[in-house]
């Protein structure tokens, strides 16, 4: 697929429009490499490590898998940084630069907080390296661009995971931002993320001018994923996401992660969240109790952590018989998310790319053009 996207990302042989989000505890170098191996771009959470010790591992691990491409000698893959973490432990990102010089990231990936002196850092030590930033809002889009960043990834409130308490739904915030930045940025991707876990949420993105899509909970639940397989289970049998999940602070509360004001994150409900309005230590009661016996119901698994994700609807390209989704062993699927190239594809069967002559129903082109 000829993209914006992939067009910035064509050094490394990327042909798949689709970022694995950098998830903390499930995106180890195992599974960004796999999605690159499979032409598309994958991201090492860096999470809330204290040392770079973990990040370097995950990077070594990733490069055995995915070697550097190209004249360059790029590594295919990224490292993503959850950026007001990062503002008092700067090292884990020049740890990660110095290691990686000889053999640079494709891209450095920076959520939720002060990004401008990290991308000064970035280009001044990696300039082979991309600059991802991911936003929610417009305005933050508009900042973004003025920057110089490479790509905009912009995140509407159904997302898994962490981002903006209130702010647009993906299927507003990715054509508002594409008109408000078209006209002075007419060569910067703009990336959809939230709510997005297969083939039509792809054809979705890019008739509404995307240039690719950022999923995290489709990765989630992958093989590669760190996660525990409680947790992709619950993810995976869930159903009508947005009952079943809830944006909530009470998981950061309980395990001690000061997330500046206005974020919070998405979470299969559980009694945590139910129980959430009883108090402070009524949850932390139950969260620990969970946290000893493993309680599905209280945490999902045996770990000290919150099933930030939300629900996968809809998963037609897994097996019948194992609930997860091994990258390696089907690189395929991943090309298969494209709903063009699976015809009879009942929601798309329609749908052809831009360049072809439109989108669902033709009418993209009028609408602005579905890739660029």
């Amino acid at each position: 697929m000829n993209t914006l996207f992939t067009r910035t990302f064509s050094h490394i042989n990327l042909t798949v429009p689709i970022i694995s989000a950098p998830m903390a505890f499930a995106s180890g170098g195992l599974l960004a490499a796999r999605v690159s191996c499979a032409g598309a771009l994958g991201l090492i959470g860096s999470g809330y490590n204290e040392t770079s010790d973990w990040i370097l591992a995950e990077i070594a691990t990733a490069k055995r898998i995915a070697p550097p491409v190209g004249l360059g000698n790029v590594l295919p893959f990224g490292l993503g940084y959850i950026t007001w973490w990062l503002e008092t432990r700067p090292g884990l990102l020049m740890d990660a630069l110095e290691a990686t010089r000889s053999t640079p990231l494709a891209a450095v990936w920076f959520s939720f907080g002060e990004y401008r002196p990290f991308l000064k850092v970035v280009r001044e030590r990696s300039p082979l390296t991309k600059v991802i930033v991911q936003v929610g809002t417009v305005d933050e889009a508009v900042r973004a661009a003025g920057d110089g960043v490479d790509v905009i990834v912009v995140q509407g409130n159904e997302a898994g995971g962490h981002g903006k308490s209130t702010n647009s739904t993906t299927i507003t915030l990715t054509p508002e931002t594409v008109t408000r930045l078209r006209p002075h940025h007419p060569q910067l991707p703009i990336i959809s993320a939230g709510g997005i876990a297969d083939g039509r949420g792809l054809a979705a993105s890019l008739s509404l001018g995307a240039s690719g899509v950022c999923m995290g909970t489709r990765f989630m639940a992958c093989d590669e994923s760190g996660y525990p397989p409680g947790a992709k289970r619950a993810v995976v049998e869930g159903s009508d996401g947005g009952v079943s999940t809830v944006r909530t602070g009470v998981f950061d509360v309980l395990r001690g992660l000061p997330w500046p004001e206005g974020y919070d994150g998405r979470a299969v409900r559980n009694r945590v969240t139910e129980e959430e309005g009883m108090g402070i230590e009524v949850v932390r009661e139950v969260w620990e109790t969970a946290t000893r016996e493993g309680d599905k119901d209280g945490l999902v698994g045996d770990v000290r952590r919150a099933v930030f994700a939300m629900t996968l609807l809809c998963v037609p390209i897994l097996t019948d018989d194992v609930h997860y989704w091994n990258v390696a062993q089907s690189p395929g699927n991943l090309r298969r998310l494209w709903p063009w190239t699976r015809p009879g594809c009942p929601p798309c069967r329609d749908y052809r790319p831009a360049h072809n002559g439109g989108g669902c129903g033709g009418d993209s082109d009028r609408f602005g053009g579905v890739v660029d």
